[in-house]
């Protein structure tokens, strides 16, 4: 490999990491009141008020599907060449995803 092509494989890599970090900063300084305020408004908390608790509870369901919405779209060509169909991906997306929220959720609400 020449030199330049090492010094540009450097500059992506760097590049890279200051893109994670800076997303991993704003998504930190971001979501962590966005957190703590869902946490303090819920029912039954400090400080409950439900209206502001359902609006951010909205807010935040919408940008945490937004990954799977994006996986959702990248998949569908791969599966149509290799299935012949893209219908696939989405009911395969849709298991995975139903298998994830399932085991994300607290024991206790699947014994009620």
């Amino acid at each position: 490999m020449s030199e330049a092509m090492m010094w540009l494989l450097l500059r992506g890599v760097w590049e890279t990491l200051a893109m994670t970090f800076v997303s991993g900063f704003f998504g930190f300084v971001l979501g962590l009141p966005v957190g703590v305020l869902l946490y303090v408004t819920r029912p039954g908390q400090i400080v409950a008020n439900a209206k502001l608790y359902r609006t951010l509870s909205a807010l935040v369901n919408i940008f945490r599907s937004i990954p799977f919405i994006i996986l959702l779209v990248w998949m569908i060509p791969f599966t149509r060449v290799i299935v012949g169909t893209s219908i696939v991906s989405i009911h395969r997306n849709s298991i995975d995803t139903g298998k994830m929220r399932r085991s994300s959720l607290d024991p206790t609400f699947l014994l009620a």
